[in-house]
């Protein structure tokens, strides 16, 4: 799964109400905004871009020819 975490990366909630005052949160909160969207962006970057995951492969390919 992905590795964002509640209150860092996102806001998970359980039930559609709560989910919907979260968003509402996020729209009158703009620092709490700015805050999360620039981790999460960073977060993907960091584990989930192209160039992440080439790395991963990249070491993988290299380990597996070694043998």
């Amino acid at each position: 799964g992905i590795e964002a975490q509640d209150g860092v990366h996102v806001l998970v909630r359980d039930k559609s109400q709560d989910l919907a005052k979260a968003a509402i949160k996020l729209l009158k909160e703009k620092d709490l905004y700015k805050k999360i969207t620039q981790k999460a962006r960073l977060l993907i970057e960091e584990k989930y871009s192209y160039q992440a995951l080439a790395q991963v492969l990249d070491k993988i390919y290299k380990e597996a020819a070694r043998g």
